[in-house]
Protein backbone atom coordinates (compact mmCIF):
# COMPACT_ATOMS: atom_id res chain seq x y z
CA UNK A 1 0.00 0.00 0.00
CA UNK A 2 1.02 3.51 -0.91
CA UNK A 3 2.09 5.66 1.74
CA UNK A 4 -0.36 8.08 2.39
CA UNK A 5 0.61 11.84 3.48
CA UNK A 6 -2.54 14.41 4.14
CA UNK A 7 -2.35 17.95 4.79
CA UNK A 8 -2.12 17.43 8.48
CA UNK A 9 0.93 15.31 7.74
CA UNK A 10 3.11 17.91 5.62
CA UNK A 11 2.33 20.61 8.55
CA UNK A 12 3.98 18.14 11.10
CA UNK A 13 6.41 17.17 8.89
CA UNK A 14 7.33 20.94 8.59
CA UNK A 15 7.61 22.06 12.00
CA UNK A 16 9.83 18.79 12.98
CA UNK A 17 12.09 19.90 10.76
CA UNK A 18 11.98 23.77 11.80
CA UNK A 19 12.13 22.75 15.62
CA UNK A 20 15.56 20.40 14.23
CA UNK A 21 16.78 24.08 12.49
CA UNK A 22 15.96 26.18 15.79
CA UNK A 23 18.19 23.80 17.89
CA UNK A 24 21.23 25.52 16.10
CA UNK A 25 19.83 28.59 17.23
CA UNK A 26 18.94 28.12 20.66
CA UNK A 27 21.99 26.73 21.84
CA UNK A 28 24.13 29.35 20.14
CA UNK A 29 22.01 31.76 22.33
CA UNK A 30 22.03 30.12 25.76
CA UNK A 31 25.71 29.43 25.22
CA UNK A 32 26.44 33.18 24.58
CA UNK A 33 24.74 33.94 27.95
CA UNK A 34 26.35 32.12 30.20
CA UNK A 35 29.83 31.81 28.70
CA UNK A 36 30.98 33.86 31.23
CA UNK A 37 30.30 31.02 33.88
CA UNK A 38 32.10 28.09 32.49
CA UNK A 39 29.29 26.27 31.51
CA UNK A 40 30.20 24.60 27.86
CA UNK A 41 27.65 21.63 27.70
CA UNK A 42 24.39 23.36 28.42
CA UNK A 43 24.51 23.80 24.36
CA UNK A 44 24.68 19.74 23.96
CA UNK A 45 21.83 19.13 26.66
CA UNK A 46 19.41 21.50 24.87
CA UNK A 47 20.23 19.81 21.65
CA UNK A 48 19.42 16.27 23.35
CA UNK A 49 16.19 17.32 25.28
CA UNK A 50 14.81 18.93 21.93
CA UNK A 51 16.12 16.47 19.95
CA UNK A 52 14.46 13.82 22.16
CA UNK A 53 11.33 15.93 21.38
CA UNK A 54 11.03 15.59 17.67
CA UNK A 55 12.09 11.67 18.06
CA UNK A 56 8.61 11.88 20.09
CA UNK A 57 6.57 13.96 17.62
CA UNK A 58 7.99 11.66 14.85
CA UNK A 59 6.98 8.51 16.75
CA UNK A 60 3.67 9.53 17.09
CA UNK A 61 3.60 10.29 13.49
CA UNK A 62 4.33 6.38 12.59
CA UNK A 63 1.52 5.54 15.16
CA UNK A 64 -0.84 7.06 13.15
CA UNK A 65 0.16 6.26 9.46
CA UNK A 66 1.27 9.53 8.65
CA UNK A 67 5.24 8.78 7.75
CA UNK A 68 6.81 5.98 6.28
CA UNK A 69 9.57 4.26 7.83
CA UNK A 70 11.80 5.35 5.15
CA UNK A 71 11.12 8.69 5.47
CA UNK A 72 12.05 8.56 9.40
CA UNK A 73 15.33 6.90 8.30
CA UNK A 74 16.20 10.15 6.76
CA UNK A 75 14.46 12.45 9.66
CA UNK A 76 16.76 10.56 11.82
CA UNK A 77 20.27 11.42 10.40
CA UNK A 78 19.33 15.13 9.77
CA UNK A 79 18.41 15.32 13.42
CA UNK A 80 21.39 13.43 14.50
CA UNK A 81 23.28 16.28 12.01
CA UNK A 82 21.48 19.16 13.88
CA UNK A 83 22.64 18.02 17.30
CA UNK A 84 26.26 17.85 15.97
CA UNK A 85 26.46 21.48 14.31
CA UNK A 86 24.90 22.06 17.87
CA UNK A 87 27.35 20.27 20.04
CA UNK A 88 30.51 22.06 17.70
CA UNK A 89 28.89 25.70 18.13
CA UNK A 90 28.82 24.88 21.83
CA UNK A 91 32.20 23.47 22.25
CA UNK A 92 33.88 26.66 20.18
CA UNK A 93 32.38 28.74 22.82
CA UNK A 94 33.88 26.77 25.63
CA UNK A 95 36.09 28.67 27.49
CA UNK A 96 38.05 25.70 28.60
CA UNK A 97 40.11 24.16 26.02
CA UNK A 98 40.40 20.79 27.98
CA UNK A 99 37.07 20.73 28.38
CA UNK A 100 36.29 21.17 24.32
CA UNK A 101 38.76 17.77 23.90
CA UNK A 102 36.93 16.37 25.51
CA UNK A 103 33.58 17.06 24.13
CA UNK A 104 34.78 16.58 20.74
CA UNK A 105 35.53 13.37 21.62
CA UNK A 106 31.74 12.11 20.76
CA UNK A 107 31.11 14.24 17.50
CA UNK A 108 30.73 11.76 14.76
CA UNK A 109 33.56 10.98 12.44
CA UNK A 110 31.52 11.69 9.18
CA UNK A 111 31.34 15.06 10.64
CA UNK A 112 34.97 15.71 11.23
CA UNK A 113 35.00 14.37 7.07
CA UNK A 114 32.74 17.40 6.27
CA UNK A 115 35.46 19.90 7.90
CA UNK A 116 38.40 18.63 5.52
CA UNK A 117 36.29 20.64 2.69
CA UNK A 118 36.45 24.24 4.93
CA UNK A 119 39.90 24.16 6.81
CA UNK A 120 42.40 23.64 3.96
CA UNK A 121 44.93 20.24 4.99
CA UNK A 122 47.44 22.66 5.16
CA UNK A 123 46.67 24.68 8.09
CA UNK A 124 45.24 21.95 9.93
CA UNK A 125 49.17 20.63 9.83
CA UNK A 126 50.37 23.66 11.69
CA UNK A 127 47.86 23.97 14.01
CA UNK A 128 49.39 23.84 17.32
CA UNK A 129 46.72 21.56 19.45
CA UNK A 130 48.17 18.76 17.53
CA UNK A 131 51.06 19.08 18.79
CA UNK A 132 50.06 20.01 22.76
CA UNK A 133 47.58 17.11 23.17
CA UNK A 134 49.91 14.62 21.07
CA UNK A 135 47.03 13.38 19.19
CA UNK A 136 47.84 10.66 16.39
CA UNK A 137 44.09 10.79 14.93
CA UNK A 138 43.84 13.15 12.12
CA UNK A 139 39.85 12.76 12.36
CA UNK A 140 39.70 13.94 15.96
CA UNK A 141 43.09 16.65 15.46
CA UNK A 142 40.81 18.23 13.07
CA UNK A 143 37.94 18.19 14.60
CA UNK A 144 39.72 19.98 17.93
CA UNK A 145 40.92 22.27 15.15
CA UNK A 146 37.91 22.75 13.64
CA UNK A 147 36.26 23.85 16.84
CA UNK A 148 38.76 26.12 17.72
CA UNK A 149 39.40 27.64 14.66
CA UNK A 150 35.20 28.25 14.27
CA UNK A 151 35.43 29.69 18.15
CA UNK A 152 37.96 31.97 16.86
CA UNK A 153 36.01 33.34 13.78
CA UNK A 154 33.17 34.15 16.03
CA UNK A 155 34.88 36.00 18.58
CA UNK A 156 36.40 37.90 15.14
CA UNK A 157 33.11 38.22 14.11
CA UNK A 158 31.67 39.72 17.02
CA UNK A 159 33.98 42.46 16.59
CA UNK A 160 33.70 43.19 13.26
CA UNK A 161 30.52 44.66 13.96
CA UNK A 162 32.24 47.77 14.97
CA UNK A 163 35.08 47.60 12.70
CA UNK A 164 35.50 48.73 9.08
CA UNK A 165 38.20 45.77 8.37
CA UNK A 166 37.00 43.47 5.17
CA UNK A 167 38.47 39.98 6.83
CA UNK A 168 35.92 37.34 6.17
CA UNK A 169 34.44 34.83 8.56
CA UNK A 170 35.54 31.43 7.21
CA UNK A 171 37.83 32.00 4.28
CA UNK A 172 40.85 29.75 2.91
CA UNK A 173 44.08 30.81 2.47
CA UNK A 174 44.21 30.55 -1.55
CA UNK A 175 40.59 32.46 -1.36
CA UNK A 176 41.98 35.06 1.66
CA UNK A 177 45.36 35.74 -0.81
CA UNK A 178 44.18 35.71 -4.02
CA UNK A 179 44.36 38.99 -6.16
CA UNK A 180 41.34 40.32 -7.24
CA UNK A 181 40.34 40.65 -10.78
CA UNK A 182 41.19 43.76 -12.81
CA UNK A 183 38.13 45.43 -14.61
CA UNK A 184 38.38 46.97 -17.56
CA UNK A 185 37.93 50.39 -15.72
CA UNK A 186 40.47 49.70 -12.98
CA UNK A 187 42.91 48.83 -16.08
CA UNK A 188 42.48 52.09 -17.84
CA UNK A 189 42.77 54.30 -14.30
CA UNK A 190 46.35 52.49 -13.67
CA UNK A 191 47.25 53.40 -16.43
CA UNK A 192 46.26 57.11 -16.58
CA UNK A 193 47.75 56.95 -13.38
CA UNK A 194 51.05 55.67 -14.59
CA UNK A 195 51.43 57.86 -17.15
CA UNK A 196 50.71 60.91 -15.22
CA UNK A 197 53.62 59.68 -12.59
CA UNK A 198 55.90 59.78 -15.67
CA UNK A 199 54.94 62.61 -17.43
CA UNK A 200 54.95 64.39 -14.21
CA UNK A 201 58.95 63.37 -13.90
CA UNK A 202 59.66 64.43 -17.30
CA UNK A 203 62.04 66.93 -18.07
CA UNK A 204 60.11 70.04 -20.02
CA UNK A 205 61.28 69.77 -24.30
CA UNK A 206 61.05 73.50 -23.93
CA UNK A 207 62.83 74.39 -20.77
CA UNK A 208 64.79 70.94 -20.30
CA UNK A 209 64.74 70.80 -16.75
CA UNK A 210 62.27 68.53 -14.66
CA UNK A 211 59.87 69.55 -12.38
CA UNK A 212 61.39 71.46 -9.27
CA UNK A 213 64.53 71.63 -10.63
CA UNK A 214 65.02 74.89 -12.26
CA UNK A 215 67.65 75.51 -9.99
CA UNK A 216 70.18 74.02 -11.95
CA UNK A 217 69.45 77.07 -14.95
CA UNK A 218 70.21 79.33 -12.46
CA UNK A 219 73.60 77.55 -12.07
CA UNK A 220 74.69 76.68 -15.25
CA UNK A 221 77.43 78.95 -17.04
CA UNK A 222 74.91 80.12 -20.09
CA UNK A 223 72.67 82.09 -17.29
CA UNK A 224 75.44 83.67 -15.43
CA UNK A 225 76.54 85.23 -18.76
CA UNK A 226 73.13 86.49 -20.01
CA UNK A 227 71.97 90.04 -18.78
CA UNK A 228 68.55 90.16 -17.84
CA UNK A 229 66.04 93.10 -18.54
CA UNK A 230 65.20 93.35 -14.62
CA UNK A 231 69.21 94.07 -13.85
CA UNK A 232 68.48 97.11 -16.43
CA UNK A 233 65.23 98.84 -14.57
CA UNK A 234 67.10 99.39 -11.33
CA UNK A 235 68.50 103.11 -10.29
CA UNK A 236 71.38 103.96 -12.59
CA UNK A 237 74.82 102.96 -11.47
CA UNK A 238 77.55 104.46 -12.86
CA UNK A 239 81.71 103.00 -11.51
CA UNK A 240 83.82 106.38 -11.69
CA UNK A 241 87.31 105.37 -13.29
CA UNK A 242 89.98 107.28 -13.44
CA UNK A 243 91.22 108.28 -16.88
CA UNK A 244 93.85 111.10 -18.11
CA UNK A 245 91.61 113.65 -18.54
CA UNK A 246 89.90 113.40 -15.43
CA UNK A 247 87.38 110.69 -13.38
CA UNK A 248 84.66 109.19 -16.31
CA UNK A 249 81.32 107.97 -14.68
CA UNK A 250 81.78 104.62 -17.02
CA UNK A 251 78.32 102.37 -16.95
CA UNK A 252 78.44 98.71 -15.59
CA UNK A 253 77.05 97.19 -19.12
CA UNK A 254 78.28 98.66 -22.62
CA UNK A 255 75.92 98.52 -25.47
CA UNK A 256 76.93 98.60 -29.33
CA UNK A 257 78.96 95.85 -28.92
CA UNK A 258 81.55 98.10 -27.75
CA UNK A 259 84.18 95.79 -25.93
CA UNK A 260 86.75 97.10 -22.70
CA UNK A 261 89.82 97.13 -25.16
CA UNK A 262 87.20 99.79 -27.19
CA UNK A 263 86.15 101.46 -24.28
CA UNK A 264 89.92 102.57 -23.14
CA UNK A 265 90.49 104.04 -26.28
CA UNK A 266 87.28 106.17 -26.42
CA UNK A 267 87.87 107.34 -22.28
CA UNK A 268 91.43 107.67 -22.26
CA UNK A 269 93.47 108.00 -25.56
CA UNK A 270 90.99 110.11 -27.46
CA UNK A 271 90.36 112.53 -25.52
CA UNK A 272 94.05 113.57 -25.11
CA UNK A 273 94.70 113.61 -28.33
CA UNK A 274 91.09 115.72 -28.86
CA UNK A 275 92.54 118.42 -26.47
CA UNK A 276 95.82 118.62 -27.95
CA UNK A 277 94.41 119.30 -31.36
CA UNK A 278 92.95 122.53 -30.67
CA UNK A 279 95.61 124.04 -28.84
CA UNK A 280 96.99 126.68 -30.69
CA UNK A 281 100.50 127.92 -31.54
CA UNK A 282 101.28 130.15 -29.10
CA UNK A 283 104.48 132.02 -27.50
CA UNK A 284 102.95 132.80 -24.44
CA UNK A 285 103.15 129.52 -21.62
CA UNK A 286 100.17 130.94 -19.55
CA UNK A 287 98.10 131.07 -22.94
CA UNK A 288 98.96 127.76 -23.62
CA UNK A 289 98.23 126.02 -20.66
CA UNK A 290 94.76 127.73 -20.38
CA UNK A 291 93.75 126.60 -23.71
CA UNK A 292 95.19 123.03 -22.51
CA UNK A 293 93.21 122.86 -19.43
CA UNK A 294 89.96 124.44 -21.04
CA UNK A 295 90.43 121.25 -24.05
CA UNK A 296 90.34 118.78 -20.63
CA UNK A 297 87.61 120.04 -19.31
CA UNK A 298 86.01 120.07 -22.62
CA UNK A 299 86.82 116.38 -23.77
CA UNK A 300 86.02 115.12 -19.90
CA UNK A 301 82.51 116.43 -20.54
CA UNK A 302 82.26 114.89 -24.20
CA UNK A 303 83.45 111.57 -22.60
CA UNK A 304 80.97 111.38 -19.43
CA UNK A 305 78.36 112.15 -22.02
CA UNK A 306 79.57 109.64 -24.11
CA UNK A 307 79.56 107.05 -21.86
CA UNK A 308 75.71 107.91 -21.28
CA UNK A 309 75.16 107.01 -24.46
CA UNK A 310 76.83 104.08 -24.51
CA UNK A 311 75.09 102.95 -21.36
CA UNK A 312 73.12 99.66 -22.07
CA UNK A 313 70.19 101.21 -20.16
CA UNK A 314 69.50 102.85 -23.23
CA UNK A 315 69.25 100.43 -25.31
CA UNK A 316 66.30 98.40 -26.53
CA UNK A 317 65.21 94.33 -26.31
CA UNK A 318 67.19 93.99 -29.67
CA UNK A 319 70.36 96.17 -28.09
CA UNK A 320 69.98 93.25 -25.01
CA UNK A 321 69.48 90.18 -27.87
CA UNK A 322 72.76 91.66 -29.27
CA UNK A 323 74.67 92.06 -26.49
CA UNK A 324 74.15 88.33 -25.30
CA UNK A 325 74.26 86.67 -28.41
CA UNK A 326 78.03 88.68 -28.58
CA UNK A 327 78.64 87.49 -25.21
CA UNK A 328 77.61 83.70 -26.00
CA UNK A 329 79.93 83.41 -29.09
CA UNK A 330 82.88 84.39 -26.82
CA UNK A 331 82.04 82.02 -24.21
CA UNK A 332 81.26 78.96 -25.99
CA UNK A 333 84.32 79.92 -28.70
CA UNK A 334 87.22 78.16 -28.34
CA UNK A 335 90.72 79.62 -27.42
CA UNK A 336 91.80 79.00 -30.93
CA UNK A 337 88.99 80.63 -32.35
CA UNK A 338 87.80 83.39 -29.97
CA UNK A 339 84.60 84.61 -32.44
CA UNK A 340 83.40 81.17 -33.90
CA UNK A 341 79.27 81.86 -34.71
CA UNK A 342 79.09 78.44 -36.40
CA UNK A 343 80.57 75.98 -33.68
CA UNK A 344 77.95 73.34 -32.39
CA UNK A 345 78.21 74.70 -29.29
CA UNK A 346 77.37 78.14 -29.93
CA UNK A 347 74.68 76.99 -31.95
CA UNK A 348 72.63 75.65 -29.53
CA UNK A 349 73.11 77.72 -26.58
CA UNK A 350 72.01 80.61 -28.97
CA UNK A 351 69.20 78.69 -29.46
CA UNK A 352 68.20 77.59 -26.28
CA UNK A 353 68.67 81.77 -25.34
CA UNK A 354 66.23 82.29 -28.06
CA UNK A 355 63.54 79.85 -26.54
CA UNK A 356 64.01 80.95 -23.23
CA UNK A 357 63.42 84.66 -24.15
CA UNK A 358 59.90 83.27 -26.29
CA UNK A 359 58.99 81.43 -23.62
CA UNK A 360 58.69 84.22 -20.65
CA UNK A 361 57.16 86.13 -23.47
CA UNK A 362 54.04 83.88 -24.10
CA UNK A 363 53.85 82.92 -20.16
CA UNK A 364 53.13 86.43 -20.24
CA UNK A 365 50.74 87.08 -23.13
CA UNK A 366 49.03 83.59 -23.68
CA UNK A 367 47.05 84.97 -26.74
CA UNK A 368 50.02 84.98 -28.72
CA UNK A 369 49.19 82.15 -30.88
CA UNK A 370 51.91 83.22 -33.55
CA UNK A 371 54.69 82.46 -31.50
CA UNK A 372 53.88 79.31 -30.61
CA UNK A 373 55.22 77.43 -33.71
CA UNK A 374 58.11 79.50 -33.71
CA UNK A 375 58.66 78.03 -30.73
CA UNK A 376 58.34 74.54 -31.62
CA UNK A 377 60.25 75.10 -34.35
CA UNK A 378 63.20 76.36 -32.34
CA UNK A 379 62.95 73.14 -29.95
CA UNK A 380 63.22 71.04 -32.65
CA UNK A 381 66.02 72.84 -35.00
CA UNK A 382 67.99 72.40 -31.00
CA UNK A 383 67.21 68.95 -31.01
CA UNK A 384 68.87 68.81 -34.43
CA UNK A 385 72.03 70.38 -33.68
CA UNK A 386 72.46 68.49 -30.48
CA UNK A 387 71.49 65.19 -32.41
CA UNK A 388 74.60 66.11 -34.88
CA UNK A 389 77.20 66.96 -31.87
CA UNK A 390 76.42 63.60 -29.94
CA UNK A 391 77.18 61.73 -33.03
CA UNK A 392 80.44 63.27 -33.46
CA UNK A 393 81.52 63.42 -30.00
CA UNK A 394 79.88 62.09 -27.04
CA UNK A 395 81.90 64.02 -25.08
CA UNK A 396 81.42 67.69 -25.78
CA UNK A 397 77.81 66.51 -26.18
CA UNK A 398 77.70 66.10 -22.16
CA UNK A 399 79.46 68.60 -21.35
CA UNK A 400 77.60 71.21 -23.27
CA UNK A 401 73.99 69.79 -21.75
CA UNK A 402 75.63 69.93 -18.51
CA UNK A 403 76.46 73.86 -19.22
CA UNK A 404 72.98 74.78 -20.52
CA UNK A 405 71.11 73.16 -18.05
CA UNK A 406 69.50 70.16 -20.38
CA UNK A 407 68.48 67.02 -19.49
CA UNK A 408 69.33 64.17 -22.30
CA UNK A 409 65.81 63.19 -22.41
CA UNK A 410 64.45 67.10 -23.08
CA UNK A 411 65.99 67.14 -26.31
CA UNK A 412 66.56 62.98 -27.41
CA UNK A 413 63.03 60.86 -28.82
CA UNK A 414 60.06 62.25 -29.77
CA UNK A 415 59.74 66.17 -28.48
CA UNK A 416 55.67 66.98 -27.72
CA UNK A 417 55.78 70.69 -27.55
Amino acid sequence: MAPRLSLFGIITLTSTLLLAASTCTLGVILTTIIRGCGIYSACSTCSLVIGGLAMLTLSLMIGIDLLHPGALMSMVLAELTWISIVWLVGTAFSLDEQAAVVEMRSIQPAFAFLLRGIFPKEEMELFPIRQQLGLCSSTFSESCYAATMFRACIAQSSRSVASTSNTSLLHTSAVLHANPRLTPAKIRQRKAEKWEKIQANKPSPILGTRPGEEWKWEKCDLAKMLIKEEELTGPLQMNPTQRPIGVVHEPEHLAFAVTQVEAEELYGKLPMISSSVTIHESTNPAQLMTEAEAGELRELRKANMLAKVLDLRNANAEGIAYENRRRIIEAFSTPENPFDPGRQEVQAAILTYRIRNLWNHLSKFRRDVGNRRGLRQLVHQRAKVLKYLKRNDRERYDTLLERLALEPESVEGELVV
